[in-house]
């Protein structure tokens, strides 16, 4: 008695390849800056918190305009 094989469909039919992942590029670690708040020597604000930047950064300070990044400081 022979043992039955793939029929012809069943031995044409491949196994799909599996779909490789994205890679991810890699990144470069950021580095510390300092945010040092710079003002009107009338001012009287003595400090500056991360909060406060923050705030800046929204739009929504009511100390600040904005923040600059001098390249030339970098």
């Amino acid at each position: 008695m022979a043992t039955p094989g793939p029929t012809p469909s069943q031995a044409t039919a491949q196994t799909p390849s599996p779909i490789p992942s994205p890679t991810a590029e890699p990144t470069t670690p950021l580095a510390p800056v300092a945010v040092v708040p710079v003002s009107s020597f009338r001012d009287r604000w003595t400090e500056t918190t991360a909060v406060d930047v923050a705030s800046v950064l929204a739009g929504g300070s009511k100390r600040y305009g904005a923040v600059e990044d001098v390249a030339a400081d970098r």
